[in-house]
């Protein structure tokens, strides 16, 4: 985890852009084209792109000349397809209180809307294993004063089978409709 100075303001989930010099010609995208984004107004079309880093872009044109904002997918906690719609929730922080709030995008069909669900769910999972990868402290390499350890061998022991559930605990699959995966819920009674 990053560190912050205590007078910094906090991560924000969506970020207004001037300019899409800000671009790099260079950026792959995972996904790209037309979204409907809902807002105060209703309904408005937007083109998405989802680079290969945790962020969802949208312009107004597909030319990409201006981005209208980028949602850093790091602060979605949630992401979901039902139907036509993808939603995202975002972590907001308003006025010092993190509060999550929806972001809904519709696509032209349910297919495309568990497409898009699908590409941003394995996004965040990459980039959260190549974060926890790269905040794990690599082992000192041995030096020509410090004796290596002998190589530890352990006898190989039967597969022993896993416990059954305690009596206050049940799981259950659940089917998820969105096509992005099913979720496996585990129960706890005290």
């Amino acid at each position: 985890q990053g560190s912050f100075k205590e007078d910094a303001p906090p991560p924000q989930p969506i970020k207004k852009r001037k300019s899409g010099a800000e671009l790099q010609p260079h950026v792959e995208y995972l996904m790209q084209g037309w979204l409907d984004k809902h807002s105060k107004k209703g309904w408005q079309k937007r083109y998405f792109t989802l680079p290969d880093h945790p962020s969802l872009l949208y312009f107004r044109g597909e030319a990409m000349e201006r981005v209208e904002a980028e949602i850093d997918l790091k602060l979605v906690s949630l992401v979901k397809s039902e139907g036509r719609i993808v939603t995202l929730k975002l972590m907001l922080n308003k006025r010092g209180d993190m509060k999550q709030q929806p972001y809904k995008l519709r696509a032209k069909d349910k297919e495309e809307a568990q497409q898009w669900c699908k590409a941003i769910r394995d996004l965040q999972m990459h980039s959260e294993r190549n974060l926890r990868v790269a905040e794990e402290p690599t082992p000192a390499a041995p030096t020509a004063d410090a004796p290596v350890a002998p190589s530890i061998k352990t006898k190989e022991r039967p597969a022993v089978p896993p416990p059954p559930p305690m009596e206050a605990e049940r799981t259950s699959t659940i089917e998820d409709e969105s096509g992005c995966g099913d979720w496996t819920v585990i129960t706890h009674w005290c």
